[in-house]
């Protein structure tokens, strides 16, 4: 059988498989592809446009191929000969382009052999009334044998009733139904899906996202965990949680416990890093509706202790989302990040390096930098340089780099000594 030639995934074909797949794929894709970073709007194709065939697109190890097929109700499955399903005689079958219309087959034999891949000669003895076993007798090689003779010609109403097929087959279009195939190929095996497309592209996209991923129509945050946060604990900082919501995935308990530590933090102002943990990325998710205390979580004000610093290079993604109002990188901030990284024993040139992959993110920082040195606008790269001493400052740079990731934010802290035209 011919290899089949892979194709990439065209630009409508993935908006399609992007709307409906894993959010961790599709953030992972859209960082890769700038014109479809906006996923909010991009809408499923009609079913009309979409063109059958297969594609394919690869992420990290992980290969998913999203095609729509014709299924014909009353065609078998031919892919390999006889000789290569396991089947002992002497008679081989050529199976590959071989079909028999479902009427001129018993109806036993057709709903026993529907949809089987390999067939068994018995199948055909039974049907023809020959013995395949007589035929591989050594003494039945004669030609005069006339089982032999009676064989070769059942062989031909074989051919005669194959090509009665294909004349048939051209001339009457056999019924067939749409169907979306899904193979997933991974390290670890591959998976098919199959899924029926008897209605609109996005309500059978919608099934194959529902049988492959889970209940997941609100898919921001993933996981939570509660066991690392304790209730008697001091917070040691503050911080906004922006615009969070829960999904189906979250098991019901783990929601209503983190909106009761909520209910008894927020009204405090106070509210703990520590206690959540997210293991995706996200941007716009909707407010805690069910706090009855306070839409929001916010925070305006950094506190003396800088742990924070640390922890951005501690999470995952580092999403961090700080409030417009948030007082940082104040000179006063460096000069504590300053007496905190001599009493850690770093010297002069020890630099910290903190990215944050998340656009929105990166975005809001730059906007809080920009008001604070009373600015227009800030440019991809920016930088300050705080004395905290006679001989030494600490240096202060934002970038974004977009080079690897989409965008990626990046915010380097760095003891330097004091420049000659420091003033």
């Amino acid at each position: 059988m011919a290899t089949e030639k892979k194709r990439n995934v065209d630009y409508n074909t993935l908006k399609v498989i992007m709307k409906h797949l894993d959010p961790n794929v599709r953030i992972h894709i859209s960082r890769r592809i700038p014109t479809l970073r906006n996923l909010d709007k991009i809408v499923p194709l009609k079913p009309e446009k979409v063109i059958l065939g297969k594609y394919t697109t690869e992420i990290d190890d992980t290969t998913y191929k999203v095609g729509i097929f014709r299924q014909f109700n009353h065609q078998f499955p031919f892919y390999e000969s006889v000789s290569n399903q396991n089947m002992t005689g002497g008679v081989q079958l050529n199976l590959d382009q071989w079909g028999l219309h479902p009427n001129l087959m018993p109806e036993r034999e057709l709903q026993h052999n529907m949809w089987m891949n390999s067939w068994s000669l018995g199948v055909f003895t039974s049907w023809f009334g020959f013995d395949v076993d007589r035929c591989n007798e050594p003494k039945a090689a004669s030609l005069g044998d006339p089982y032999i003779l009676d064989h070769q010609r059942k062989m031909q109403d074989i051919s005669l009733l194959q090509h009665l097929y294909i004349c048939r087959r051209n001339q009457i279009p056999p019924p067939f139904s749409m169907k979306i195939m899904v193979t997933i190929s991974r390290p670890s095996g591959t998976e098919r899906f199959y899924y029926p497309y008897d209605r609109t592209l996005e309500e059978a996209m919608d099934e194959v996202n529902m049988k492959i991923f889970g209940v997941r129509r609100t898919p921001q945050v993933d996981h939570l965990t509660l066991d690392s946060f304790n209730l008697d604990q001091k917070p040691d900082f503050k911080f906004l949680v922006k615009n969070l919501k829960f999904t189906d995935y979250v098991a019901r308990n783990k929601r209503q416990a983190f909106i009761h530590l909520c209910q008894k933090f927020i009204h405090k102002g106070n509210f703990p890093l520590d206690f959540l943990q997210i293991d995706c990325d996200f941007h716009a998710i909707e407010d805690l509706a069910q706090v009855k205390t306070a839409r929001k979580i916010h925070i305006d004000r950094i506190e003396n202790d800088l742990s924070w610093f640390d922890n951005l290079s501690n999470m995952s993604n580092s999403v961090v989302h700080v409030a417009k109002n948030a007082n940082i990188l104040t000179p006063e901030d460096c000069i504590l990040v300053y007496e905190k990284w001599m009493r850690d024993g770093r010297s002069i040139g020890t630099c910290h390096t903190y990215g944050l992959r998340d656009e929105q993110c990166a975005l809001e920082i730059l906007e809080i930098v920009r008001v604070r040195i009373n600015e227009e606008k800030i440019e991809d790269r920016w930088s300050i340089t705080v004395p905290v001493n006679s001989t030494s400052c600490i240096h202060i740079s934002i970038h974004i780099d977009y080079t690897v990731w989409a965008y990626r934010f990046i915010l380097r802290m760095e003891i330097v000594p004091i420049p000659w035209d420091f003033s």
